[in-house]
């Protein structure tokens, strides 16, 4: 039975080029897992449900390229991009650097009420988590990390830290839909970064920040090399 996308866009369609609309779409679907890495992608019967020509799709596909979720192979098609151990351990370390100065800017300007708002989120994720729910903690470190770029002025920073993060959000939900000691410890890992910044610590937000995300690049990658043993 095909795959439908129906789920990841909007039943009044695009509001917006075709081009934009069709890789919104498709991005969205590959980081949500609607594809899975190195699936093929059937460019006709996708362009068909989208309700657009090939064109559209093939813009789509060349910028979801650059973005690396996905890869042509030579008379074979296009696949969903998998994500090598080397892929992940550059990601993370690309990550570790920027968001740590994400962090250290975020100290000195984020609200208190933010701050509680973030802090609400990590214990009801962690709540979830308790009661079964996987993907919660999932869904609260992704708000944690895009709610402390909102308090950096530097839009470029902001724009490069969505390629880089594009590039390992699939292998990344693989990993924390995983249960285990690895989930503890990012949930742990963030409620430091919290404290300090309520503390307007920023040396010390963007060293726990660096910390936390090197860790998470190595966990990530223990946890796909065991999948791919197993």
């Amino acid at each position: 039975m095909p795959k439908t996308l129906s789920s990841h866009f909007s039943v009044s369609g695009p509001t917006r080029s075709l081009t934009s609309w069709s890789t919104e779409t498709l991005r969205q679907a590959i980081l949500d897992g609607h594809f899975e890495p190195g699936e093929r992608l059937d460019q006709d019967a996708i362009a068909n449900e989208l309700g657009v020509s090939r064109t559209p799709i093939r813009e789509a596909i060349a910028a979801l390229e650059s973005e690396g979720l996905l890869e042509s192979k030579p008379h074979r098609g296009v696949f969903v991009k998998v994500v090598s151990p080397r892929d992940i351990h550059e990601v993370f370390a690309v990550r570790a650097l920027l968001e740590a100065e994400v962090a250290r800017a975020a100290a000195q300007c984020i609200p208190d009420t933010v701050l509680d708002e973030l802090e609400r989120i990590l214990e009801e994720a962690q709540e979830a988590y308790d009661r079964g729910d996987q993907g919660a903690q999932f869904e609260a470190d992704r708000q944690f990390h895009e709610t402390l770029r909102e308090f950096t002025d530097n839009s470029l920073l902001r724009e490069i830290l969505d390629q880089v993060n594009n590039r390992v959000n699939v292998v990344r939900r693989f990993a924390q839909m995983r249960p285990g000691p690895h989930v503890e410890e990012f949930a742990q890992e963030h409620s430091g970064i919290l404290r300090a910044l309520r503390q307007r610590d920023g040396k010390r937000a963007a060293a726990l920040m660096e910390q936390h995300l090197r860790k998470s690049g190595v966990r990530v990658e223990n946890l796909v090399q065991s999948d791919a043993g197993s």
